[in-house]
């Protein structure tokens, strides 16, 4: 079992805590869509390089995806993190829970479309090209995948 995210454990305290604190600033849009996003890259590392022994045998351009990834990820928490004590938490925890959920569901959606296609990849002789094509189009149809490949730039943070 994986162990709760950095965010979501200080999501969770900041909220038990609030009970009895003063009231605070409701989350901007940018807030949640950052608390969200933080999710998100969390998995997308997870799904990357699950287990480090294999990260050598992955392709460099898992590398170099994970740390263009990482990058995106300290700079959502450079964002977020010194804001998170003025800001009323139930709406962090949310979107927080719902980047999660939909992680979950895209991983799902992603593991179906490798078995669709699978039987392209072992073609004689293999046809990548329609293996490819196949994956894209079936990961294309993910109605999450909109929403959360506005985690994969991030113009709409301040800084």
């Amino acid at each position: 079992m994986r162990s709760p995210p950095i965010l979501w454990l200080l999501l969770s305290s900041l909220l038990l805590w609030s009970s009895h604190a003063p009231a605070r600033d409701l989350p901007s849009q940018v807030d949640l869509r950052a608390a969200y996003c933080v999710a998100v890259m969390q998995a997308m590392l997870r799904w990357i390089a699950p287990d480090p022994a294999t990260a050598p045998q992955r392709p460099d351009r898992f590398t170099q995806e994970r740390a263009e990834i990482e990058a995106n990820l300290r700079r959502l928490q450079r964002y977020l993190l010194p804001r998170l004590p003025s800001l009323a938490p139930s709406g962090l925890l949310a979107a927080t829970q719902q980047g999660e959920e939909d992680a979950t569901h895209r991983e799902a959606w992603a593991n179906r479309c490798a078995m669709r296609c699978v039987s392209l990849k072992h073609l004689e002789p293999p046809d990548a090209k329609k293996y490819v094509g196949c994956l894209r189009s079936c990961n294309d149809g993910d109605p999450i995948l909109p929403r959360m490949r506005q985690c994969e730039s991030l113009p709409w943070l301040p800084f």
